[in-house]
């Protein structure tokens, strides 16, 4: 027994060993990311210095809260602020891309293309005969189609906003003045916007669609010739962003505070601390919009809008629209869903004094917000009254005609006959969506050009409303507009979110 040796077992594991282990793997991928670091230096050695710049401008603040360029448009290509020179590259590379349309030997000479103080103006410029849209209509054709389609795959991959304007020439366009050229004008601009933002360009890339009827005529010397017939497309310079000193710098008049669109970002200006709304109904801490309005003279009871508050109690919407557009689905209404301040806070229209100023701010925030709330409406629910609730239908078709009387009187004119028996049908039955939102965006086109048009060194001047011939101001009336306007908004917002709710109980 003492002689026995002990068993040893040796075992022997398979596989590969030493150096055929997997740290290779790790010393590859150190490889593979030096070998792309160095490709995109050389990348970057051969780029333009906006490319350059871009880059550089991201890695310095990758979270986009600088005002930087490449930190706060993402996924732009190549993200820089167009100059007058970039616009004329611009300007070769579309007309490039048109060539490409069917007919474009026959366009050729109906698409003019100018650098212009505004940015790159593109006219498509009608003939005798109709080249973009059908004669006396606001529908396009084939040709027109065709080339905004285009035009649109290309601009929408740009960071710029665009302004879609209508004129056309001075050949009246009907004997009973119902639709005129104010109405054509303004329809073919909103009909090239509709098909544009279906094609390519992004829901927000629209800025303005405007309106002219005659008032800008391209032949002066001959108001009847067709070439005045024209939609232009107008692509807007960018902002050139300031440099990161300006950052710390808060806006005149401005304050801080939170907004539900982001932790710890700026209100703009007008900001009204951190006082509690006083509004009983509204649900925020800052009610930012509803000490503006008492201070513009444009407070109504129930109507203040907020940023935040999304529920039937507080009356907002969101800072985006699509009149007309195609199908609208009705929003969530827990959350935002743009970060877009409202028209008031945009910093717009600064040319025009305070007062009307304040009125196509608020005609513009109605636009918005009855767009947001009532366009998926079916026509049931446009339609739809119950003891003594008015219904949508005749907010929206009492907001386009007061609108319309109202500016009568402050232009000094009685009502004519036309206005008194629209007065009279505002309550009919059996309207359609289509047919309100026209009737409204064409009140509204209207009216901006008439606010326009009013001096407003003459704000204490008297008028006469109604047979009475009651005592008001110029500036009365103006101010009017804009309260009984919002009024019925809210009004019309609550019945709409009303009859919804009943239509999925």
């Amino acid at each position: 027994m003492a002689d026995q040796r002990p068993i040893i077992v040796i075992k022997k594991k398979g596989g590969h060993g030493g150096h055929h282990g997997g740290a290779w793997k790790v010393a590859y991928a150190d490889f593979v990311t030096a070998m792309m670091a160095l490709f995109i230096g050389l990348w970057l050695l051969n780029s333009s210095k906006q490319v350059q710049d871009a880059v550089g401008g991201y890695f310095k603040d990758p979270t986009g809260t600088s005002k930087k360029v490449g930190s706060d448009m993402v996924g732009q290509g190549e993200n820089f602020v167009l100059s007058k020179d970039n616009m004329a590259a611009l300007k070769e590379q579309l007309q490039k891309a048109i060539r490409e349309v069917p007919n474009f030997d026959k366009l050729r000479n109906h698409i003019d293309m100018t650098v212009t103080n505004e940015g790159l103006r593109i006219e498509l410029l009608e003939s005798a005969k109709g080249t973009f849209f059908d004669i006396g209509s606001p529908e396009l054709n084939s040709d027109g189609h065709d080339l905004l389609v285009i035009l649109s795959q290309e601009l929408g991959k740009l960071p710029n906003k665009l302004a879609i304007e209508g004129r056309t020439d001075s050949k009246p366009y009907s004997a009973n003045g119902r639709y005129s050229n104010w109405e054509l004008s303004a329809d073919r601009a909103n009909a090239a916007r509709r098909l544009m933002q279906v094609s390519g360009i992004r829901a927000d890339q629209v800025t303005q669609v405007r309106g002219f009827a005659d008032q800008r005529l391209r032949q002066i010397e001959a108001p009847l010739d067709p070439i005045n017939r024209r939609v232009s497309l107008i692509v807007q310079y960018l902002v050139k962003p300031p440099s990161d000193g300006d950052d710390a710098k808060p806006a005149a008049g401005g304050a801080e505070g939170k907004t539900s669109e982001g932790k710890g970002s700026e209100v703009k200006p007008g900001g009204a601390g951190s006082s509690r709304c006083t509004h009983t109904r509204c649900s925020r801490s800052r009610c930012l919009e509803a000490q503006t309005a008492r201070e513009v003279g444009l407070a109504a009871a129930g109507t203040f809008r907020t940023r935040e508050s999304r529920s039937v109690l507080c009356l907002s919407a969101t800072r985006r629209g699509n009149l007309g557009g195609g199908e609208t689905q009705m929003p969530d209404t827990s959350s935002p869903s743009t970060s877009l301040p409202e028209p008031w806070l945009r910093g717009t229209l600064t040319e025009i004094s305070a007062v009307p100023r304040a009125v196509l701010h608020a005609l513009e925030l109605a636009r918005i917000d009855l767009t947001h709330w009532c366009g998926a409406l079916t026509a049931d629910e446009f339609n739809f009254s119950r003891e003594g609730i008015a219904s949508v239908a005749f907010h929206l078709r009492h907001i386009a005609r007061s609108i319309d009387r109202l500016l009568t009187y402050a232009e000094g004119h009685p009502l004519d006959s036309a206005q008194i028996t629209a007065l009279k049908n505002e309550a009919q039955e059996g309207a359609t969506r289509d047919e309100l939102f026209a009737e409204l965006e064409s009140s509204l086109t209207r009216a901006a050009f008439r606010i326009r048009a009013l001096d407003a060194t003459r704000l204490n001047e008297t008028r006469a409303v109604g047979m009475k011939k009651l005592p008001t101001t110029l500036g009365g009336l103006l101010v009017h507009v804009a309260d009984h306007t919002q009024r019925h908004a809210g009004q019309a917002i609550t019945t709409a979110k009303f009859v919804r709710v009943l239509s999925k109980s």
